[in-house]
């Protein structure tokens, strides 16, 4: 389903991806930018300096916490 980092079908967080029976069900998250870091002003040291964060590929998390034997 990913191929280099990128769905090779259409998907995003509310169309689930499940590569087997027993594999769990993923959810793609799509590239993003946003600013990261104490936007506020009063926050702590690791905090700051507030700078831009791209991430330019989209990747599958799992959409719930699982341990498989």
């Amino acid at each position: 389903m990913l191929a280099g980092g990128r769905p090779t079908t259409p998907c995003g967080p509310e169309i689930p991806i499940k590569d087997c029976d027993d594999c769990p069900e993923m959810a793609v998250i799509p590239s993003a930018h946003f600013r990261m870091g104490d936007l506020q002003g009063g926050g702590h040291d690791g905090e700051k300096p507030v700078h831009d964060v791209r991430i330019d590929y989209s990747f599958a998390v799992d959409k719930v916490e699982v341990t498989q034997a």
